[in-house]
C-alpha cells in the first residue's frame, strides 16, 4: 500500500505539472504517460517495475545526452521533448525518485494478487475446469508464466506472436493445458468455449473490451454455467474503474437491451 501510494503522488505530480504546460499536445503527451503508468500499477507490481525501470533508462539516457551538449537552448530542448523537468538538476531529481521507487517495489516479497488469483485457479483446476486469465500487458503475461510454471499446465497468447503460433496455442489449451495466459489479442477471434472461467487479472477501461473477453468461452457451443472474476484491489484507481464499467454496462443495457 506505502508503494502504491508513492507511485500515485509520483503520477498526480507528473500529471500536476503537465496541466502547467503551455504547449496543449506535449501537455496531452505527458497525461497519457501518467496514465499508461497508472494502468500498469493496477495490473502487476512486475509490470509496473518494468514501466518505472525503462523510464528511468530512459531519463537516464537523456542526462547522458545533456552532459554532451554545450549550448544551454540544446539542454532544454532535450529536455523537455521527453520529460516534465525543465532543467538537469530537476531531471536528476526525477531519475532518483524513479530509483527510490523501483528500490521499494523490489524489497516487496509478498503478492496478495498473485496469491488471490492462483487460489482462484488452483480451485478450478482441481475440479476439472480449464481457465483463461486475461491480462492487458505482456509484462504481467510473462510475470504469471513464470510464476505458475509447474504449478499448471500453460499456455500463453499475445500480441507477439504469429497468427499460426497463435493457433498452436490455442490447439494445446483445447487439448492438454489446465490455463490459458492471454492478453487482449485472444479476446477476438478465437473460440475457447472449451473453458468456462474467465479471471481478469486486470481490468480493460473499456467495457468493449471487457465484452469482447468474455466472448470467447460464454457464446454458442458453451455447456457449462461461465463464470468471470474481475480482480481488483480495493481503495486503489481498481475500484473506480470497476464502478465506471459497471455504470457503462448499465447505460448500455437501458439503451440496446440485453448485453
Amino acid at each position: 500500500r506505502n508503494f502504491f501510494s508513492k507511485v500515485n503522488d509520483y503520477i498526480r505530480d507528473y500529471y500536476k505539472a503537465s496541466e502547467r504546460e503551455i504547449n496543449r499536445k506535449k501537455s496531452k503527451a505527458y497525461a497519457l504517460v501518467a496514465t499508461v503508468v497508472q494502468k500498469r500499477a493496477s495490473s502487476s507490481i512486475y509490470s509496473l517495475l518494468q514501466t518505472l525501470k525503462k523510464r528511468k533508462e530512459k531519463l537516464s539516457k537523456v542526462k547522458d545526452e545533456i552532459n554532451s551538449v554545450a549550448e544551454l537552448k540544446d539542454e532544454r530542448r532535450i529536455v523537455e521533448q521527453v520529460t516534465i523537468s525543465k532543467n538537469p538538476k530537476e531531471l536528476s531529481e526525477e531519475i532518483y525518485r524513479l530509483s527510490s521507487l523501483v528500490e521499494e517495489g523490489e524489497r516487496i516479497r509478498v503478492d496478495s494478487k498473485l496469491n488471490t488469483v492462483e487460489k482462484i485457479v488452483n480451485e478450478h483446476v482441481n475440479n476439472g475446469e480449464k481457465v483463461i486469465v486475461f491480462t492487458e500487458y505482456r509484462d504481467t503475461l510473462f510475470y504469471l508464466e513464470k510464476k505458475w510454471n509447474g504449478k499448471f499446465r500453460i499456455s500463453t497468447v499475445h500480441g507477439g506472436m504469429t497468427v499460426e503460433e497463435r493457433k498452436k496455442a490455442e490447439n494445446q489449451f483445447v487439448n492438454s493445458s489446465d490455463v490459458l495466459i492471454a492478453t487482449n489479442v485472444a479476446s477476438e477471434g478465437l473460440n475457447l468455449q472449451v473453458a468456462n472461467v474467465i479471471v481478469n487479472y486486470d481490468l480493460p477501461w473499456n467495457p468493449t473490451r471487457l465484452d469482447q473477453r468474455i466472448g470467447r468461452v460464454h457464446r454458442y457451443g458453451q455447456k457449462k454455467k461461465v463464470l468471470v472474476y474481475n480482480i481488483f484491489t480495493r481503495e486503489t484507481i481498481d475500484s473506480h474503474v470497476l464502478d465506471i464499467l459497471m455504470k457503462k454496462l448499465e447505460v448500455i443495457r437501458d439503451t440496446l437491451g440485453k448485453v
